[in-house]
């Protein structure tokens, strides 16, 4: 599966589909990729969306280019990164595995998933306009999803800032594993 970084924008695709919609096509088949290793700090909306947070500036600046892409470059467009993260969608087709790669059923159930890293290939099918606005159909097609690691309080206010820094997704995500449990053992200890 590529990796969002391995997606070459100029062979993308951009069709109209139905009426106010358009269609993506990446080679010939879905657009479909891998997402950087995210942090999903509120779970599952009540909508069947999660936000992931912790994705690095160039992700983020790619996926804006690729939303113009797809929403008729020029139109108003209500993006799907907001200053939480990236919204994605899960429906009844999104595989859902957990940390030691089983099948899980995917309950509809609000908050499912809150404070899980997670892997996650995405597909954006194409574009919509509602009330006026573009929207993007991002589309959780593969998840899995690690149990929840203790967070450190006086960085969860800077994961923005230190998403920001020049650093590898890899090398950050060791990053704050280090941290997380550097500060449980701390707090094991104090007990």
């Amino acid at each position: 599966m590529p990796l969002w970084s391995d997606i070459d924008l100029s062979l993308v695709e951009v069709s109209e589909s139905a009426s106010n919609r358009t269609k993506v096509v990446y080679q010939g088949g879905p657009l479909r990729f891998q997402l950087p290793r995210g942090y999903t700090k509120f779970g599952l909306s009540k909508y069947k969306s999660l936000t992931i947070s912790n994705l690095n500036s160039k992700f983020i600046e790619w996926m804006g280019t690729l939303e113009k892409m797809v929403s008729q470059n020029g139109q108003p467009l209500k993006s799907n990164i907001t200053e939480y993260g990236l919204r994605i969608k899960l429906d009844e087709s999104s595989l859902i595995f957990n940390a030691n790669s089983e099948f899980v059923q995917e309950p509809s159930v609000e908050g499912f998933l809150r404070d899980y890293d997670i892997n996650c290939i995405v597909d954006v099918e194409g574009a919509y306009l509602w009330k006026g606005e573009w929207g993007i159909n991002c589309k959780v097609y593969q998840l899995k999803f690690y149990p929840p690691v203790a967070r450190i309080p006086q960085f969860e206010d800077g994961e923005d800032t230190l998403s920001q820094c020049a650093r590898s997704e890899e090398h950050t995500s060791e990053l704050q594993s280090q941290f997380r449990i550097s500060y449980a053992v701390f707090c094991l200890k104090k007990k």
